[in-house]
């Protein structure tokens, strides 16, 4: 998904959307790694948002346990930092909503400057209840 911000198409905030903690026959699978190697790591290669300088990933945490998706996410990124040229920890970055956010710095693979991911983790379950009150 991608949010144009001028008219001729060079300027965009690319999102890579994601499931994570996903629940099948009573079995919680985090997906974090997949979250990584098949998300995060499009940035650093310029698959996404190729030259520019930010990126973002959305997780939809399908059981709405946002503290163990983040957790399984960062340990992701800690196992795969240097598949993912991760160059700082995450950083904490102030929620909007129900949805948590964090940030990375990674270095790209084909071009002299750094990307910025911009995380956010947003609990469906969360989601639907959240509308249900707004009724």
């Amino acid at each position: 998904m991608a949010v144009f911000l001028d008219q001729d198409g060079e300027k965009y905030l690319a999102y890579e959307c994601k499931r994570l903690n996903v629940v099948n026959k009573g079995s919680r699978e985090s997906l974090a790694t997949k979250y990584v190697k098949d998300g995060v790591k499009r940035f650093v290669t310029e698959q996404y948002a190729e030259h520019l300088p930010t990126g973002a990933m959305l997780g939809y945490v399908m059981d709405g346990d946002i503290s163990f998706a983040q957790s399984k996410v960062q340990a992701a990124l800690d196992t795969n930092q240097e598949e993912v040229n991760m160059i700082s920890r995450p950083t904490p970055a102030d929620p909007i909503a129900i949805i948590r956010r964090f940030r990375t710095w990674h270095r790209k693979e084909t071009v002299a400057h750094n990307i910025e991911i911009h995380y956010g983790l947003l609990p469906l379950t969360t989601l639907k209840n959240y509308k249900k009150g707004a009724e």
